[in-house]
Parts: structure tokens; sequence; C-alpha cells
């Protein structure tokens, strides 16, 4: 009798449109376990992970989040998760998007999709597509603190805005990397904006507003601009903390930095390191930071520039053309155009070395033959001049059969891309196509948008 009287409740709340978050769990697919996650396939329960947050997720589809706008009499999608209850679980979001999702909660601090992560949760493949976040410090886009967790391959684009009165951080996808986290292969297009009601510092980043204590942040890069008061950087605000600070490997920014601090870090007390990662000093308006090293823009779009990077597995670049892109942005054919042009590239670059040498070569023949025709031979014979001078003759025919050989592999690799929808440059004396529409949303140039789009990469020669 009595389950009859609480069934019949749930019927009348469900009727009078009060969302009850346990019953919206129990209507996902799955049972919320590792083997058998919780699909989510809108934006109502995407927010119904609040009501377990040590179960496991997936992402069935792309989420339309723009509703948020008008959720909890304005303030938004409430975050996932928060300090002391974090999210404990395991979130996928298979590659797909969300967009729109909108918090505006400016005295609230942990605030994201996830306000805390803790306990060894994992969030990966996911992105978020024009964000509009207001929030206290503390704060990200994705994650306002990840606390000994990990997240992978994740991207955001959107506007970050926060207010502290304390040194709270805020970042374009993560507030704070903290106490052990660990962050790989992401990337934030938001441009990012802290206030402050008083004096203390903002700790502010592109990507990360704080990480410390052996976090890791490792082959990332944000490209927004970042606006704060201090302790503000391209890419971490603060890279510091404790005994141990943060750490950060072959990652870039090259984002407009406005405020007292640096190009890709812009504190870092105690310890913090930072290795072979870069800034665009042109782009940025900074000339120094605190980690890293800065570079022009013409140098930042140079696989020679980033020494030790992966760019079999992990990075990819356009000589020349574009800033470094992980792979994983591209899939199918356009990652196999990608690699493609990539070694177009490299072999263009190999010949232009090469040109430079026959060239010194043929000055050295050329050195020669004047030795011969004057006769002074500074102590050497007549014969071991000319043998030196046929040497280099030799040599000369073998590497200019090279380059053949070279120039031929380069039109196969073309004839290549040719089949897979890859578009050649015109001839200077050829009228330019007509121009491809964009898609609606597209980000600024050279930057891939993940699954959605074919970003055609053109080698020039």
């Amino acid at each position: 009798m009595m389950r009859g009287v609480i069934k019949m409740a749930v019927f009348f709340v469900g009727a009078l449109g009060v969302l009850v978050l346990c019953s919206l769990a129990a209507a996902m697919d799955g049972s919320g376990t590792e083997a058998d996650p919780y699909v989510i396939t809108d934006v109502t329960e995407l927010q119904a992970m609040r009501d377990d947050l040590g179960a496991c997720y997936v992402l069935g589809n792309d989420i339309d989040a723009c509703d948020t706008r008008t959720w909890n009499g304005g303030v938004g999608f409430e975050p996932v998760g928060s300090d002391p209850n974090g999210f404990t679980g395991k979130f996928d979001g298979q590659g797909n998007t969300v967009t729109g999702l909108y918090i505006n909660r400016p005295s609230e601090g942990r605030v994201g999709l996830f306000g805390f992560l803790t306990g060894g949760a994992e969030v990966k493949n996911v992105g978020l597509a024009d964000v509009d976040i207001t929030a206290l410090g503390g704060s990200g886009s994705l994650v306002g603190a990840s606390n000994g967790s990990s997240i992978f391959r994740c991207w955001v684009s959107g506007t970050v805005r926060g207010t502290s009165t304390i040194q709270a951080p805020l970042g374009g996808l993560v507030g704070g990397n903290i106490n052990g986290s660990f962050m790989s292969q992401c990337f934030s297009l938001a441009d990012v904006y802290a206030t402050s009601a008083g004096s203390p510092a903002n700790r502010t980043g592109g990507l990360v507003g704080l990480s410390n204590k052996g976090s890791i942040i490792l082959d990332c890069y944000a490209r927004g601009n970042v606006t704060a008061k201090n302790k503000v950087g391209g890419l971490v605000g603060d890279n510091t903390w404790g005994s141990y600070g943060g750490y950060i490997k072959n990652c870039y920014s090259t984002g407009h930095v406005t405020g007292d601090g640096g190009g890709l870090v812009g504190y870092n007390w105690m310890s913090g390191v930072t290795y072979d990662s870069y800034w665009d000093i042109e782009t940025s308006g900074k000339t120094s930071s605190h980690g890293g090293a800065g570079r022009t823009t013409a140098e930042m779009m140079q696989e020679g520039t980033f020494a030790g990077w992966d760019f079999d597995e992990v990075w990819g670049i356009v000589e020349g053309e574009t800033y470094p892109f992980l792979l994983w942005e591209l899939s199918g054919v356009r990652l196999a155009i990608a690699r493609l042009e990539g070694a177009i590239g490299r072999k263009v670059a190999a010949l232009e070395v090469l040109d430079g040498a026959l060239e010194q070569e043929d000055e050295a023949y050329a050195v020669l033959e004047e030795v011969l025709a004057g006769g002074d031979y500074e102590g050497l014979s007549k014969r071991d001049i000319a043998a030196s001078q046929r040497k280099i003759e030799s040599a000369v025919r073998r590497q200019k059969r090279s380059k053949r050989v070279v120039l031929g592999s380069i039109e196969e690799l073309e004839d290549a891309l040719l089949s897979l929808g890859w578009e050649l440059e015109p001839e200077p004396n050829e009228p330019a196509p007509e121009p491809n529409v964009p898609e609606p949303n597209v980000p600024e140039p050279n930057v891939p948008v993940p699954g959605k789009r074919l970003n055609v990469f053109r080698v020039q020669r």
C-alpha cells in the first residue's frame, strides 16, 4: 500500500513539472557502472548527474544546453559536485559537444559543468562550445577545481568571467588543477576575464587558473584572450605552491594577456616548473613569463620551434600556416590529410636545405676551377685538386638524383591527397576558386574544430 502511495506522489510531482533527479537517472539507459555507464542524451539528464556523483556516464550524442539560460530563476545550470561532496565517478563525452552551457552565479565558487572533481575522478573526450560562465573565483567552464583527478582530450570555446575578493583561481577550462591532478591534450579558445573587488591577486589563465602540488599539464594549449589584475597568464595564472609546484610540459598559448603577469605563466611561487613550452610574444603583447620561452608568430608556426614534441602521435602542424594542433581534433580523412600534408611540408623543408647545399657545392666547384686555371695550388698537386673537383661533381649529381626522387614522392603524396578531396593552391596566374561558404560558428582561422568540419590545410611551395 505504501509503495502505491509513493508511486502516486511521484506521478503528481512529475505532472506539476518539478524536476526529480532520481527518476531521471533511473530513466537513462545503463546502470551507472564502468561496464554499463549511464547514457546521457539531453541537457536535463546532464544535470541529473548531481543525483549520483560516483557513477559512470557517457554522452550518447551532442547536447544542446541553450535552455539553461532560463533555468533556476536565471542562474542557469547547477554545477555537478561541490566541495566536499565532489564528483568521484567517470565521464566520457565520446567526442560529443555540449553547446550553449550557461551559468550565472557571481557569488558562488567552484563553478563549471563539474564544480569539484575528487577521489580520482575522470573527465574526458568532451567539448563545450559557446559557454557563458559567470562565477566567483575557483571556477572554470568544464571544471571549477580538479583535486587529484584526471582530465583528458577536452576543449572549450566561449566566455568565462569571474569576480573575487580572495586569491581564487579562474581558468578558461579549469579553475584549479590541484593536489596531483593530471591534464593532458586539452585546449581552450575561451576568453577569460577576472575582476577583483579589493587588492587580491586573480590567478587567471587561458587554460587553468592555478596548478599546484605536483599537478601536471601536458600537451595542452590556449588561444583565448585573458584579462585580470595580476598573476595572469596566457596558459596558467599561477604554477605554484608548497615544497613542489605544478609541472607544465609541451604547451603553448597565443591569446592577448592584459594585466600583471606573463605570456604563458603569470606567476610561479616555489618550485613550479615549465619545460619545452612557448607563447607568442606578438599576439600576447608580453615579452616575459614565469616559465616557457617567447617566440614570434612566424616561429610559432614552425615545427622546428617545438623541440621534443611528438608530431607523429600527438601534435600536427602545417608549416608556416598554423599553430600546432592536437591530432585527436581530427578524425578519419581529416587526420590522413593532416599527416600527408605534414609529410609534404617536411619534404619541402628538406628540399630547401638541399638546394642550399647544392648551391654551396657549386660555388666550391667553381673556386677549384679557378685554382686549376690560375696554377696557384698552395702546396697541393694539380691532380689532388682535380680529384676533389670530380668528387664534388659526383656528389652533386647524386644529390640532384635524390632531389628528383623526393619531388616524385611529393607528387605521389599530392595525388593521394587529391583522391581524399584535397585541393591544390591555384597557380599565380590561375583564378582563385569560388570561396566556400563557412558553416555557422566556425572559430578563428587555423583552429580545427573537433569532429565538426573538414579544415583543409595547404602547403605552400
